[in-house]
């Protein structure tokens, strides 16, 4: 009985392991299959979140230059993720420059004339330490 139950977890295991591979190879095959169709012009997004087009494709340096709203970028081949399908090119092109957003938020957040200034961090450091 407990050899029976012994092999039967062993099997279970086996078969957890194998089904494991299996899905972890084909996602393998399926983004190298995507990186070397990678060309000029395609809208990607990397393993961090940046979205832009690829300017340049580099095969023997495994690399990519990526534009994302003018600011051209070089990553590593692998860190090229396809774009999700929640966002369109056209979404990509027509979205607000982060600049722009930077300035919004600037003006919002912009001390009063009542505020009094911040110490600096050497004077706090220094308060601290006493």
């Amino acid at each position: 009985m407990d050899v029976l139950l012994l092999l039967v977890v062993l099997v279970v295991f086996c078969g957890m392991i194998w089904f494991t591979q299996r899905s972890s190879r084909a996602r393998a095959q399926e983004a190298e299959a995507f990186r070397s169709k990678i060309s000029k012009g395609d809208v990607v997004m990397t393993g961090s979140g940046l979205i832009g087009t690829i300017e340049t494709v580099d095969i023997s340096k495994n690399s990519v230059v990526i534009n994302s709203e003018g600011s051209k970028s070089r990553w590593l081949l692998d860190a090229v993720r396809e774009l999700p399908d929640t966002v369109s090119k056209t979404a990509v092109k027509s979205a607000p420059s982060v600049k722009a957003a930077a300035v919004e938020s600037s003006e919002d957040t912009k001390p009063s004339a009542k505020r009094a200034p911040a110490k600096s961090a050497a004077k706090k450091v220094a308060i601290k330490k006493k």
